[in-house]
């Protein structure tokens, strides 16, 4: 090998090294206020992420929450939002629904509880939802002009509680 590909070699390794370490510090001050599952990453930008970001989730068997966020503004250093948000409706009350007011909250729960997206995604995917917090933790969805779920999220526990099916809160 040449000396200027011996330096090339080192030039790469180094700036790998660096980002990690950023990329661990990050996790580190991140999770004191955050999930603890942010994966570090090495991305560019939004569409970067959405290469980058489910694979560096897979491989810690978890799934990507759509979040993803640079340590500093412009660094390549980030971190992936990687886990899987969680549907819980044990001790919710339902109201008798449309087929289409079913459908769209079919299609809200299926995106939480089997796809991992987190509510407010979930929220988006069905188009027109007006996901909007109520107050605190409480967030509500529009099913129709008539009907909302009613819902809790625990974003450190990525947790959404369904608290009411249907009616007007």
């Amino acid at each position: 090998m040449t000396n200027k590909s011996n330096q090339s070699i080192s030039k790469r390794v180094l700036m790998f090294c660096g980002s990690v370490l950023v990329g661990s510090t990050a996790i580190f001050s991140v999770s004191s206020g955050a999930s603890a599952l942010d994966r570090p990453a090495t991305i560019n930008d939004n569409s970067h992420a959405q290469g980058v970001c489910p694979g560096v989730c897979r491989s810690y068997n978890e799934k990507w929450t759509h979040h993803w966020t640079h340590v500093a503004p412009g660094a390549p250093a980030a971190v992936c939002g990687c886990g899987e948000w969680s549907l819980d409706k044990s001790n919710a009350q339902f109201k008798t629904l449309t087929r289409s007011e079913q459908a769209r909250f079919d299609q809200f729960q299926n995106a939480i509880h089997h796809r991992g997206l987190n509510p407010k995604d979930a929220a988006w995917e069905m188009g027109g939802a007006n996901y909007k917090n109520l107050a605190g933790d409480q967030f509500q969805i529009r099913l129709s002009k008539g009907n909302r779920v009613t819902f809790r999220v625990l974003a450190n526990e990525f947790k959404v509680i369904i608290l009411q099916v249907g009616g007007h809160t």
